[in-house]
Parts: C-alpha cells; sequence; structure tokens
C-alpha cells in the first residue's frame, strides 16, 4: 500500500513491480480528499480515497494476517459522483474581484478520453515497453478542472444558444475603470486607445450572465443585464429559483419578446435582503430565460461579507 503524494503515481507502480509486488493500493492523504485519478500503471493497481486508504491501513496493521485479492471487473459505467470538480481545481469566491465569479465555466480536465502517441507506453515511464493499439487512454470517470457556476460547457447546446449577452472590449475596460484601476495601467491594458469615462460605472455592471451578490448587512441590491437574440423571433419568460429565504430575487420584466434576430432587450434584476441575520454559508440560485426552446441559465451566488 503507498500513499499518493508529490510525487509521480506511476513511478510508486514501478518500484513495488520492480521489488517483486503483483499488485498496488494508492490512497489518498489528506489534502487530495476523495478524488482517485485514472493512470496507466505498470501493474494492476487500485486507486482509493482517503476514508478507505484510512480503514485499510488500519486493516494491515491489526490483522496478523492481512489478505487481498485482484478481481478484473472490466468497463465499469454509472459511476457516482460523475462528473465531478477535481480537488486541484481553484474555487470561489473571487477575492480579486468580488463581482465576478469564479471561476465562470467547467470544461473537461482529467480523467477523460484521449489520444495517446505511440512513442511511449501508457504509464509514460521510460520502462514501459508497451504500445497501445488504438492509442486512447481509459476514464473511470469525468474531472472538471473548475467548480460549477456558469456552467458545463456543452458544445452542442452553445450552437444554439438563443440568447447570448454580449461584451465588448470597451465594456470590459470600463468594468476595469469601475474597479478602481490607475490609468497608467488602463493605458497598458488598452495599448493607450482608451480613457475612462467621466460617468460613473460599478463593477456589477458589466454584462456577465452570472450574478455574484455581496451582501453588507441589510438593504436592496440592483443588477441590469441585456441579452441579445440569437435564435430568432420568440418570447422568453423568466424562471427563478434559490435555495434562500434571506433574499428576494425578482426580475422585470417577467417576459421578453423578440420581433427578429440581433434584437436587444434590458432587464433588471433586483436582491433584497429579507433578514439581516447573515446564514452560515453562501447562497446559490439560478435565473432562467425560456422560450420553450432554449434555456438561458445564469447562476446567482450570494455571498454574505
Amino acid at each position: 500500500m503507498c500513499i499518493k503524494d508529490d510525487s509521480v503515481r506511476t513511478e510508486k507502480g514501478e518500484v513495488v513491480k520492480t521489488a517483486g509486488g503483483l499488485g498496488m493500493i494508492l490512497a489518498n492523504a489528506a489534502g487530495s480528499g476523495e478524488e482517485v485519478l485514472a493512470d496507466a500503471h505498470v501493474l494492476p493497481v487500485t486507486a482509493v480515497g482517503q476514508k478507505a486508504g484510512d480503514i485499510i491501513r488500519r486493516y494491515v496493521l491489526t490483522d496478523p494476517n492481512p489478505t487481498a485479492s485482484i478481481l478484473v471487473r472490466g468497463t465499469v459505467v454509472n459511476v457516482r459522483p460523475s462528473p465531478m470538480v477535481a480537488a486541484f481545481s481553484s474555487r470561489g469566491p473571487n477575492t480579486i474581484m468580488p463581482n465576478i465569479l469564479k471561476p465562470d465555466l467547467i470544461a473537461p480536465g482529467v480523467n477523460i478520453l484521449a489520444a495517446w502517441t505511440g512513442a511511449l507506453g501508457p504509464s509514460g515511464l521510460g520502462s514501459d515497453t508497451r504500445r497501445t493499439a488504438n492509442r486512447s487512454s481509459t476514464s473511470r470517470r469525468e474531472n472538471l478542472q473548475h467548480r460549477s457556476s456558469t456552467g458545463h460547457v456543452s458544445p452542442t447546446t452553445a450552437v444554439n444558444r438563443g440568447l447570448i449577452y454580449d461584451l465588448t472590449t470597451e465594456d470590459y475596460i470600463d468594468f476595469i475603470c469601475a474597479s478602481n484601476y490607475n490609468s497608467s495601467l488602463i493605458t497598458i491594458i488598452s495599448r493607450g486607445n482608451y480613457a475612462c469615462p467621466r460617468k460613473t460605472h460599478h463593477a456589477a455592471d458589466l454584462n456577465y450572465p452570472s450574478f455574484a451578490v455581496n451582501v453588507k448587512g441589510s438593504g436592496t441590491y440592483k443588477y441590469t443585464r441585456t441579452v441579445t437574440n440569437v435564435g430568432g423571433a420568440g418570447s422568453y419568460s423568466v424562471k427563478v429559483t434559490s435555495e434562500t429565504t434571506t433574499v428576494k430575487i425578482s426580475v422585470e420584466p417577467a417576459v421578453l419578446n423578440f420581433k427578429e434576430v440581433n434584437e436587444k432587450k434590458l432587464y433588471s434584476v433586483t436582491f433584497t435582503v429579507i433578514s439581516s441575520k447573515a446564514p452560515r454559508s453562501n447562497s446559490f440560485g439560478s435565473i432562467e430565460w425560456s422560450d420553450g426552446k432554449h434555456v438561458v441559465a445564469s447562476p446567482v451566488a450570494i455571498r454574505w461579507t
């Protein structure tokens, strides 16, 4: 039994095999939690999370005659939870830009099906003389690089989006202006082609599809967004979901009517604090616009500061 640490995981199996071992249990340390990774080892290996690893270690140390067996079950599907966020992935909240969810989307990162070169063996070790016939790696489950916020990338759905939250370069620079960057940095970022406007901008005004609400005691917080129709004429109705009762979420108007492509509509979202008593954790919800064919969803994260 080996503990997963910063060293190369397949090298641990190589050492075990060189020592005459027939198989290996690779257990997570506390820092890795319950996430397990799919590796192409040079001998049979079972990867387990910290909890199972602690139980196995206790068994090995206390039983006078510990035993283990290798059972090949073939390809296992419908593993749960799946997909899941990689343990090493950076989580929110966004401490630098609290008005923007961090991260804004999730996508496959590790434990995914991928092509494999024939120049090396599946393990990537120099001693591995194996070469794969189909040149692809196996995956037990899909891990995602980032925490689910705006959503999981779906290329098929992205082709027919219905509504989009359009942004220009100037919009992003206005956001930076509202974030109190000095004129020297603005000049560098814009390559000297832009100056902050005199009108007052707020960082929360960025036409972003998500809503990051930072609540400070009681009060009302209002956001505006503009959506552009790219899915043809139709009417979109709004649906609001929230897991908290301490903040009321209202959207105006409740219906957006589009007559043509590229038509723009503005709507506002008001977050009203009902109770000044902050909950123990952050709250989440969503705002969805649908015309019966498209569902355009915006996540909501309410953080009590």
